[in-house]
């Protein structure tokens, strides 16, 4: 009996000492390979980076950027050579600037918040109406129409 519990606690000890190994396993990154990526982001002019993480499938990192122009972008940077590719499916839409443009001339003048992160196919614009009020707007991403208007 001794031996069973002796036998079932040093493998209940060695299972505790690997469960972290082999859940660490799908994550393969090198030293300074974060780096590497933000620095090819930061050379190619990526200074907005609002998410970035290993893909360990393809040993690659993903990277949410925000570009010059002020659009968002999904790109992959290869950690050793520093190269960037656009991932299928970017995130093509309007920069901050156009949906200002947009939500002026439907006559919300003064905006104090516009937020480019994708809420499902919309960007969400906080700003006053015609009689002073805040009111929360929906821009759709595509066609910078307003879709919706919550006070």
């Amino acid at each position: 009996m001794k031996n069973i519990i002796s036998a079932s606690f040093l493998l209940g000890s060695f299972l505790i000492v690997l469960s972290p190994l082999s859940l660490a396993e799908g994550v393969k990154t090198q030293p300074g390979q974060m780096d590497k990526a933000l620095s090819a982001l930061q050379d190619k002019g990526y200074v907005i980076v609002k998410k970035i993480e290993f893909n360990s499938k393809n040993g690659t990192f993903m990277a949410k950027v925000v570009n010059a122009e002020g659009k968002n972008l999904n790109l992959q940077i290869d950690p050793q050579t520093g190269e960037l590719s656009k991932e299928k499916g970017d995130i093509t839409g309007w920069t901050a600037r156009e949906i200002a443009k947009k939500v002026n001339d439907a006559g919300y003048d003064n905006i104090y918040e516009i937020n480019t992160e994708l809420f499902g196919n919309a960007y969400k614009v906080k700003a006053l109406n015609d009689k002073g009020e805040k009111v929360s707007l929906k821009v759709d991403a595509k066609t910078g129409k307003i879709i919706k208007v919550s006070e």
